[in-house]
């Protein structure tokens, strides 16, 4: 196994409440560092801390000044990782004019795991910095925040492009040799459900407006919204026009729609029967929590069963701790020996273009 060490950057006292710039739930992050740091030692897992000290010479910092007491780390953070190395620096990126590559270099670190404040700066900085490159990074996605909820997703799904993200307790799991059962959860059996008022309706044409804005709340809850490029005409077209292309089910509380997935028919050599492919799944922020985002799910999955389908399945941003854990809870497998390969746009125009010219098709191509 390869030589794991854990990085907590700034967590300082300035970015608490009463500090000089308190971030966006410091203190539910502080918890989740200490959980993280608590199963590193757990492990034997080297714990390295990142102190940011600003000159006092410097006029125009507003916090993490040498000499105050927002400066020093958290308390509590160094109660729970007592003994360890503690590395200052000046700049976002932790390596930047630091021993950090020497220290990493004793504890003979081949996977860097980081966490810390300010996902966008300093926790990026580092994690994708020149002198990281020699390591296997992991950001832990759930140890981290900054100033708010959007900027902290955003930077989240820019890091998923350049290195892997995980909780903490992915990251950090032991090997116990142990296989979970099929049908369980960390709490045992799965259970049916029990969810007075609720119900599941199919869409209708009348329904794209709603649609088009459960895409857009959810584009908007990823930091994706510039990506939308959906609109009402187009829905209509391709979900309810003479050929549709997927399926649109509303999660209902007393009629009122709450929640909807949008999915559709693939196929499985290997297993010669089709399966459903979960393309949005959406519970709206105030009825989450409340069970309607599983019923969605057991829908599909008994949809699934009853159309002799032999897969349900569906992607899962990397930054996206929550849903994942949630979905290995349910028995949900992460697919780890595929990468989804894209081409879209100009690149996808360029390849259907290489077609040669003189072919000749043998029959008709079913269209979209």
């Amino acid at each position: 196994m390869s030589k794991k060490t854990l990085l907590v950057i700034d967590v300082q006292k300035d970015y608490f409440p009463g500090g000089k710039f308190p971030l966006w739930q410091a203190e539910e992050t502080l918890a989740q560092v200490e959980k993280a740091i608590d199963q590193a030692k757990t492990l034997d897992i080297p714990v390295i801390l990142v102190q940011h000290v600003v000159s006092s010479e410097n006029s125009g910092a507003s916090f993490f000044k040498e000499g105050t007491t927002g400066v020093e780390i958290h308390p509590k953070i160094l109660a729970v990782a007592q003994g360890a190395p503690i590395v200052v620096k000046g700049n976002a990126d932790a390596f930047l004019g630091t021993d950090l590559e020497e220290t990493l270099g004793r504890y003979k670190t081949a996977e860097l795991l980081v966490c810390g404040m300010m996902t966008q700066n300093c926790v990026t900085h580092t994690a994708i910095s020149k002198s990281a490159e020699k390591y296997a990074v992991t950001v832990l996605s759930d140890c981290c925040t900054t100033v708010d909820e959007k900027i902290h997703r955003i930077a989240l799904n820019a890091l998923s492009g350049r290195v892997r993200l995980a909780s903490w307790q992915e990251a950090l799991a032991g090997d116990s040799g142990e296989k979970k059962q099929p049908g369980t959860s960390p709490a045992g059996p799965l259970r049916a459900l029990s969810l007075p008022g609720f119900s599941i309706r199919p869409a209708t044409g009348e329904d794209v407006p709603l649609i088009l804005k459960f895409i857009l709340e959810l584009a908007e809850y990823e930091g994706l919204a510039h990506e939308v490029d959906a609109t009402e005409d187009l829905l209509r077209e391709t979900l309810f026009g003479n050929h549709p292309s997927a399926e649109v089910v509303f999660a209902c509380h007393e009629g009122i729609p709450v929640g909807f997935a949008l999915f559709f028919q693939n196929f499985s050599t290997f297993q010669g029967r089709p399966g459903i492919y979960l393309e949005d799944l959406y519970v709206r922020p105030a009825w989450r929590g409340k069970g309607y985002g599983t019923a969605l799910l057991a829908f599909l999955a008994k949809m699934t069963v009853e159309r002799n389908g032999g897969r349900l399945e569906w992607g899962v941003l990397t930054w996206n701790t929550p849903a994942r854990e949630y979905y290995l809870s349910i028995g949900a497998r992460p697919q780890e020996r595929f990468l989804l390969n894209r081409m879209e746009g100009e690149e996808l125009k360029a390849l259907a273009d290489r077609f040669p010219e003189d072919a000749c098709l043998a029959g008709p191509v079913r269209s979209f």
